[in-house]
């Protein structure tokens, strides 16, 4: 679709450019070659994007067609693409994080030299999520304090002003005990358990989708994590997943066994992802959508969500099966601190028999 002053030409070597030509604030800019300043800029969309970012920097009072090596903007860039490559950030960290600053921060200091931001420039952006929750907060010492400590460590900076930022307490999650009236945690997770056979995704997931929800359920571990899972961290043969170090919270490898609802499953997958189709995004909209399923009740407002199989696994695990509470914290990843961390040691065999119990006694 044509659009007014953006022009796509194919150049005598096949190289296709898209020109810009504007109007803005009764200043005339003649003819650039948008894919030559900008080196993303590859389409009339792209080229579209970029003219409102040239538009803000000349708000700005800065040259929209000199990119500069030293602003903030280039600092996050460079730092998002870098968290990506490397497998840093999950997806769906990435694209919150994203939003997160091109929404709070980048209007108000990501034009800004590195050295030249302040304390008072990031309180300024504190005052102004006056409303929004603790954790929101926190986000921006979260998303800025690696830029400017790789910077301090480089003698880019003097001093990292985030330093000075406030933490923010988080309200604790409420109990389940005030979100779920299920009287019997059992019971509600043999609910959970019998959904997952009754969901219909649509057409292309029904495998995939409900093997997830049965791993998700029967393991308990992070959604985000089984999501980065390959079918190179399964040992079909002894029924056992491994998920390597670089995806996992701890940054340790975890072992643990695999229920027989996920085999036929996994052996389908020949290579890559065990979850290929399947996106973090869309994990609590699944869940609320087997926890509709289950018709488990709940308080009027509540919700439970997919982290709450984890508080779940370690009630039934400890109250109905029985399982030493170290060893039910262990299945989880959960090192004991302190003497008993020191002195206490479980295998794989002790978690592969606890996990088995568990899931005997909510298939039940």
């Amino acid at each position: 679709m044509a659009v007014k002053g953006i022009t796509e030409k194919t150049l005598a070597n096949g190289e296709k450019v898209i020109y810009v030509r504007f109007k803005y604030k009764n200043k005339n800019y003649g003819v650039r070659n948008f894919t030559k300043i900008f080196k993303n800029c590859k389409t009339v969309k792209d080229a579209q994007k970029k003219l409102r970012e040239v538009k803000d920097r000349i708000d700005e009072g800065k040259d929209p067609f000199i990119v500069s090596k030293d602003d903030l903007d280039y600092y996050f860039t460079k730092t998002y693409n870098e968290n990506i490559a490397s497998e840093l950030w999950s997806e769906a960290t990435a694209k919150n994080y994203k939003s997160y600053y091109d929404k709070h921060i980048k209007k108000a200091i990501g034009w800004k030299k590195l050295s030249k931001i302040t304390y008072a420039n990031l309180d300024a952006i504190i005052i102004s999520l006056a409303n929004r929750k603790a954790r929101s907060k926190n986000t921006l010492k979260a998303l800025l304090n690696p830029i400017f400590k790789k910077a301090l460590k480089l003698k880019t900076i003097n001093e990292n002003p985030a330093d000075e930022l406030e933490h923010y307490t988080v309200g604790k999650r409420e109990d389940l005990d005030k979100r779920l009236r299920e009287e019997d945690y059992l019971i509600a997770t043999r609910k959970l358990y019998k959904a997952v056979a009754l969901y219909k995704p649509k057409i292309g997931l029904e495998n995939e989708l409900n093997t997830y929800l049965y791993l998700l359920l029967m393991t308990a571990h992070r959604y985000g994590e089984l999501l980065k899972l390959t079918i190179e961290d399964v040992y079909l043969d002894e029924k056992k997943i491994v998920s390597p170090a670089p995806i996992t919270k701890t940054r340790e490898d975890y072992h643990y066994p695999i229920p027989n609802e996920c085999i036929e499953y996994f052996k389908t997958i020949k290579s890559g992802l065990l979850f290929p189709n399947l996106r973090a995004y869309s994990m609590p909209d699944y869940f609320s959508k087997l926890v509709a399923l289950s018709e488990i009740k709940i308080f009027r407002n509540k919700s439970i969500t997919a982290h709450d199989t984890r508080r779940l696994l370690l009630y039934i695990m400890i109250k109905n099966c029985k399982i030493d509470s170290l060893l039910a914290d262990y299945c989880l990843e959960h090192k004991p601190k302190g003497v008993i961390g020191h002195y206490t040691s479980f295998g794989y065999k002790d978690k592969k028999e606890a996990y088995i119990k568990y899931w005997n006694t909510i298939r039940n």
